[in-house]
């Protein structure tokens, strides 16, 4: 059967939120978390979703299993270095779901990776790239993706003969990454050219060139589009831009670049962009960080008008100072917020529609807390029920555990300190105690080490390293999130909490760091 022709109009759009998106600091995400956002990436019809390294965690090899087996509609890949252990590992996730699947292999190839981090001659890595393509071929994988590490400031000569030796082992996809943001003017899609140029099996056997940029200049997103322009066809990319050091690629700001301006780029995505503010909102809520109110295309910023001479523009005709509508991007805010008076049958379909499907038990619980909040704001939206979920999902996990939980908060404040008295449980033992500070975030923690280390549960010197708090939708009334980090020794963790009281979403989320720290099974073995 002859192979299907490939559109060359048409760029893959390929997420790797879940993967190098969650390495940037506090952007936890559990494999319940991967599922919920494939689901949303699969709605929003984006082509791979890159759903973990295995190798690297439990909870990474589930995530890409889960992925696998039961998101269909989207690609799902997983990491791997080129040796077989680690293929191993993707395959074992895969399962019998390998045929809708794609390993992504790769290996660094700049010199200072090479001579530093590998310890490795060129040719040496040149051999390990092509030993691990053939081995995942063998394994029975054919949708194979390469990278070659830090390619932007690999030598193009040795680049072009890896890429070549990786085209001919087998990939279907060859990556080139801008590792660390180093790219400048035209030196990324001159790279793009001259590989299309001189490594003639690339056009021979529709090789895909694919781009990953990082934004540690911030020019992430426009050497993404120099490089689609150049003739690569798949953008590695992040919702919301977050990733390591300065983030990844914003896939919002790539799709509705080459969607307004096709004209210029005469390119495609199957992206369906009315999805594009729902994921963004969905994935802010997962990681527990706003939106920027200035990001591009999602942030709450982007459609209003504050200049006379703007706002007169646009109430006579919007496209004067604006290129793309609300409604082109779902970026309004949905239309029915939820309110005291909405009913179970309601509540359920509106848990089921931003992606949690629940048992009555957990339902029972959500529910309560739901009516609760809402005798206390008119209006609860979708991201106030996003953290209603994953509060009550990390509650129920801290109870199976016997790891800590929120009994009871109370507080007054005299001569300008706030005291604060605080209820805990763990492991059936309740723990009680007040603790003094000058704010909500230092009077809190203060109670919750003394009730914790009163009962010898205080497993050494941790300290509270940082502190934020901003507010969830809505006006006065709307919920007050509390983030924080604490370390022990090298080892940091964070935390989130909400509530429409300050002081009790403080005190949750020193309570979700701690039970994040503690528990991290690098900790666990040396605090036992």
């Amino acid at each position: 059967m002859a192979k299907k022709k490939r559109d060359k109009n048409r760029v893959l759009i390929f997420d790797t939120t879940a993967r190098d998106g969650k390495q940037s600091p506090g952007c936890n995400f559990g494999p319940d978390d991967t599922i919920r956002l494939a689901h949303q990436l699969a709605r929003m019809k984006v082509d791979v979703m890159e759903a973990g390294f295995p190798v690297s965690s439990d909870d990474d090899f589930e995530a890409v299993r889960r992925v696998a087996h039961e998101v269909p509609g989207i690609t799902c890949a997983a990491l791997a270095r080129a040796n077989k252990d680690d293929i191993d590992c993707v395959m074992k996730a895969f399962g019998d779901a390998i045929k809708r699947s794609r390993i992504h292999i790769f290996i660094a190839t700049s010199d200072v990776h090479m001579e530093k981090k590998l310890n490795k001659s060129p040719d040496e890595v040149i051999r390990m790239a092509v030993e691990a393509i053939k081995y995942a071929q063998a394994c029975g994988i054919d949708n194979i993706e390469f990278s070659p590490e830090d390619a932007s400031r690999t030598g193009f000569s040795f680049l072009a003969k890896i890429v070549a030796a990786a085209a001919w082992a087998g990939a279907r996809t060859i990556n080139i990454p801008d590792t660390v943001g180093y790219a400048v003017g035209t030196e990324y899609p001159n790279m793009i050219l001259r590989l299309m140029h001189e490594v003639s099996i690339i056009e021979r056997n529709d090789i895909v060139l694919s781009l990953h940029c990082h934004n540690d200049c911030g020019l992430a997103t426009a050497n993404t589009l120099a490089g689609l322009a150049a003739g690569a066809r798949q953008a590695h990319c992040t919702i919301n831009g977050i990733g390591e050091r300065a983030g990844n690629t914003h896939l919002a700001e790539v799709v509705m670049a080459l969607k307004t301006r096709r004209d210029y780029y005469k390119l495609d995505t199957g992206i369906n962009t009315k999805e594009i503010g729902p994921t963004a909102r969905l994935v802010s809520s997962i990681i527990g960080k706003p939106i920027h109110d200035t990001l591009p295309i999602v942030g709450a910023n982007v459609h209003a008008h504050s200049a006379g001479i703007h706002q007169d523009g646009v109430l006579k005709e919007r496209a004067t100072y604006e290129i793309m509508s609300p409604e082109d991007t779902g970026w309004q805010e949905e239309s029915l917020p939820l309110s005291s008076q909405s009913g179970r049958h309601g509540f359920k379909q509106r848990l089921a529609y931003i992606g949690y499907e629940v048992n009555a038990k957990t339902f029972g619980v959500v529910y309560a807390k739901f009516k609760e909040l809402a005798a206390m704001k008119p209006l609860v939206h979708n991201t106030d029920l996003h953290m209603l979920m994953q509060e009550t999902e990390a509650e129920q996990h801290a109870e199976e555990e016997g790891w800590i939980r929120l009994l009871n908060v109370d507080y007054h404040k005299l001569d300008g300190t706030r005291r604060v008295f605080v209820g805990l449980t763990a492991n059936d033992n309740t723990f009680e105690a007040s603790g003094t500070g000058n704010g909500p975030f230092d009077a809190t923690w203060s109670a919750v080490r003394s009730a914790l280390t009163r009962q010898k549960f205080w497993p050494g010197e941790i300290k509270l390293e940082s502190f934020d708090v901003s507010k969830g939708q809505g006006g006065i009334e709307s919920v007050g999130i509390a983030r924080v980090k604490i370390s022990l020794g090298d080892y940091a963790a964070f935390g989130r909490g909400s509530d429409t009281d300050i002081v009790v979403a403080c005190t949750k989320a020193h309570i979700a760091a701690l039970n994040n720290l503690i528990n991290a099974p690098i900790l666990r073995e040396r605090i036992s």
